[in-house]
């Protein structure tokens, strides 16, 4: 399991905190790694995680998780913030359309940019019937779904939940001019981007 920029971030934020804990190296860095995976995958706290993996309570292991800052009390596992981009386009002789979607979201490394296609144009067709846009839903019955590179946006939040928040940019081009834009925020169950479903 390689997790690049999330061991960056572990060496550049760790503070030993605890006198039961771990040393700090890489054996042990790989271990918490490990834990924090089966955490976020299988929607676990803390000592779930480690038990699971364990088979025991490992009081060290999670005093070195939150030493880490790979979990944080009251807010659940690491996540980095994601700006996914999905596209609708339709183009006859007459009509030229097109419906740009930039989801702001949280997501675990491992994930980012393995989208599963037809899980984003759900999460896509979703949003729209929920902003009650039927006639962009009629023009782009016909139309080309697409999407773009994750771009990982350099931050980090906390989360545990089966759901969240993202935030959304929502642009009508007609004809290569913007229409309509609409900004908001849109319930998304976790992960469902890369079509993994933890609730």
């Amino acid at each position: 399991m390689e997790l690049k920029q999330t061991r960056e971030f572990i060496l550049k934020n760790y503070s030993r905190r605890y006198r039961v804990t771990l040393t700090f190296n890489d054996t042990n860095v790989s271990e918490a790694l490990e834990v924090y995976k089966l955490g976020v995958e299988n929607a676990l706290g803390i000592t779930q995680a480690v038990i699971s993996k364990y088979g025991y309570r490992y009081k060290r292991m999670e005093n070195f998780l939150r030493e880490c800052k790979l979990w944080k009390e009251k807010k659940g596992w690491l996540h980095w913030r994601v700006e996914s981009k999905l596209y609708f386009e339709y183009e006859s002789k007459t009509e030229s359309v097109s419906v740009d979607l930039l989801l702001k979201h949280l997501a675990p490394e491992w994930l980012i940019g393995d989208h599963d296609i037809g899980e984003c144009e759900g999460v896509m067709w979703d949003l729209l019937t929920s902003l009650g846009y039927e006639w962009m839903l009629y023009v782009l019955a016909e139309g080309e779904f697409s999407v773009g590179d994750d771009r990982k946006i350099e931050e980090v939040d906390y989360m545990l939940d089966c759901s969240q928040s993202a935030e959304y940019t929502l642009v009508l081009w007609k004809r290569g001019r913007i229409v309509s834009t609409e900004n908001g925020t849109f319930e998304l169950d976790n992960y469902r981007l890369y079509a993994v479903f933890i609730c």
